[in-house]
């Protein structure tokens, strides 16, 4: 998991990246400041939770904060599956800004 935490920590509006364990937080910034809303004025926590759903799994989000809490069974290609769509919505949420 922190091998590919540390590609997301690459990604332009990734910022404060964090894990323990499994556990893990990634706050979404854009200069220095929190991600709240989208340029459409949807919310970055609607959003995350609806996009992710849309690709396959449920991500919660605390304000800008998305926040990693996998099963502590998890399998490794449910956690790679995990991690890659954290990786591609970030991705998307910094192309709809």
């Amino acid at each position: 998991m922190s091998r590919r935490l540390r590609e997301i920590k690459h990604l332009p509006i990734a910022e404060n990246i964090r894990s323990k364990g499994l556990l893990g937080g990634i706050d979404l910034a854009k200069t220095k400041r929190p991600i709240l809303e989208l340029r459409n004025g949807v919310t970055i926590s609607s959003y995350i939770a609806e996009e992710s759903l849309n690709m396959g799994v449920f991500l919660r989000s605390l304000g800008n904060t998305i926040v990693i809490i996998p099963p502590l069974a998890i399998r490794r290609r449910d956690l790679k599956l995990l991690l890659d769509t954290i990786y591609s919505l970030i991705n998307k949420i910094e192309k709809s800004m």
